[in-house]
């Protein structure tokens, strides 16, 4: 593994299961993953799904380990509206999530409905204040610079601390299209942390976001070790 993947950079990767049949022994099987000794030098937090008894559950199996649980919210379509987010916000923190990532309405966005798009986020942020990542589901084919540009400061607006590029649900595109969107985010607000998520498999495919985005401004998303292959 090269030094800057352990040292240079504190954990930064969201280890995440979200697969909707998953049972309760396969998030136990990976939260024990995340405790390994090699993968606790990456593994910033935990992302599940939503149901209470999951984040009760993995909350507990990772208590005094340092590393957080985050949960998923609106998701994957995003379109419950905001009573659906503000209620699955509250469901979550009750439960003892931590963060939340939680999906903007695109139709929204498409709409230039920037209103409802920020009050919908404003709502989650309210319930996870400094802890709200929001996936703008880069995926979708008609982003560009301009868009992507512009829902990051939509963002940054709501008060979240973190914008994220996509999921493997919607509209997937490739690491390398991805660290792009990452890029126009950060050039569009720096001050935002940025997720890159969904389809990352290889540290080669990170290793180019180390080169324009600092330290402490990069989360990396995946559900494989990616870590552990070059």
């Amino acid at each position: 593994m090269d030094e800057p993947a352990v040292c240079a950079r504190k954990p930064y990767v969201d280890y995440t299961l979200v697969k909707a049949d998953a049972t309760m022994e396969d998030f136990r099987r990976f939260c024990e993953k995340a405790l390994e000794e090699e993968n606790r030098l990456v593994i910033r937090s935990v992302c599940v799904l939503p149901d209470p008894r999951i984040i009760k559950f993995c909350k507990k199996i990772l208590e005094g380990s340092g590393i957080l649980l985050s949960t998923v919210n609106d998701f994957p379509l995003g379109r419950g509206g905001k009573m659906l987010k503000l209620y699955g916000a509250l469901t979550a923190k009750e439960a003892g999530a931590d963060e939340i990532d939680t999906k903007l309405n695109a139709g929204l966005l498409r709409e230039i409905n920037y209103k409802d798009v920020i009050e919908e986020i404003a709502v989650v942020v309210k319930v996870f204040p400094k802890a709200t990542k929001v996936i703008i589901e880069s995926g979708h084919q008609w982003y560009n610079e301009r868009i992507i540009k512009e829902a990051a400061h939509l963002v940054a607006t709501t008060g979240a601390f973190c914008v994220k590029t996509s999921t493997t649900v919607v509209d997937n595109i490739a690491p390398e299209e991805k660290n792009q969107h990452v890029v126009w985010m950060h050039e569009s607000e720096p001050d935002l942390v940025k997720k890159a998520a969904g389809g990352y498999r290889k540290i080669s495919q990170v290793k180019p976001l180390w080169k324009v985005i600092p330290p402490d401004k990069l989360i990396v998303g995946s559900s494989v070790p990616f870590w552990k292959n070059p």
